[in-house]
């Protein structure tokens, strides 16, 4: 069963008199429980793909069908929803609000939705993150390592049909790149939770269950494992 379906999917920019097309004609499905990596050098459109698919970014022309709904058509505060229910995205430099502590950061799109988090459930994922002791710490009191497991722990929270990892490792040595990995895997593998990690590293990117390669804007290749 498909979770999302892109197709013919086109956004572009001006840059001075050029024009950049960042996503040109892109068109695959993702089955759920799937774990994809999109891979590419810098300015092959892997980002944008993703801020496309997060709905952070709109596009040209094309449709995105997430869960049987095209999030192209939504409207803004549509669109604001679906950020905040529907996908968790995680960055590469963490997004974190500075004035909130760790639990408050994970608990963030919940509390726009006026929910809260269990106890329990707080512990549970504060637990798996290893920051039980942690969780009352502001962002510039954590190491590099903590404020991206605070930041995958906001994304996973509220267990989204869709988890977007942009570089997420891009800032971490290789010790904390590979517990983040390992806890992306343990999600899809437990929870079935379907993963899409932007990367430039290949060996990153081999531990996924499927590659896609972008150049220019294009798929170059599609490989499943």
């Amino acid at each position: 069963m498909n979770i999302l379906e892109v197709r013919n999917l086109k956004k572009y920019y001006k840059l001075g008199d050029n024009l950049v097309k960042a996503v040109d004609d892109v068109s695959f499905s993702v089955e759920k429980g799937e774990f994809l990596a999109i891979i590419g050098p810098s300015g092959s459109g892997k980002s944008t793909l993703l801020h496309l698919i997060g709905g952070v970014d709109r596009k040209d022309s094309g449709e995105i069908i997430v869960g049987g709904e095209d999030i192209t058509k939504l409207s803004n505060e549509r669109l604001a929803i679906y950020r905040r229910r529907e996908v968790g995205i995680i960055y590469q430099f963490y997004n974190l609000i500075a004035t909130l502590n760790v639990e408050e950061n994970i608990s963030i799109s919940k509390r726009l939705d006026d929910k809260t988090v269990e106890k329990e459930e707080m512990d549970e994922i504060l637990r798996r993150m290893g920051l039980l002791n942690r969780r009352n710490n502001l962002p510039n009191q954590l190491s590099g390592g903590e404020m991206q497991r605070t930041s995958i722990a906001r994304a996973l929270i509220n267990r989204p049909s869709l988890v977007l990892a942009d570089e997420p490792t891009g800032n971490l040595d290789t010790k904390n790149s590979d517990e983040i990995i390992n806890i992306l895997r343990e999600f899809n593998k437990n929870y079935k939770q379907t993963i899409i990690l932007i990367t430039h590293n290949p060996e990153i990117a081999n531990q996924a269950d499927r590659v896609i390669e972008l150049v220019d804007g294009k798929i170059k290749s599609d490989v499943r494992k």
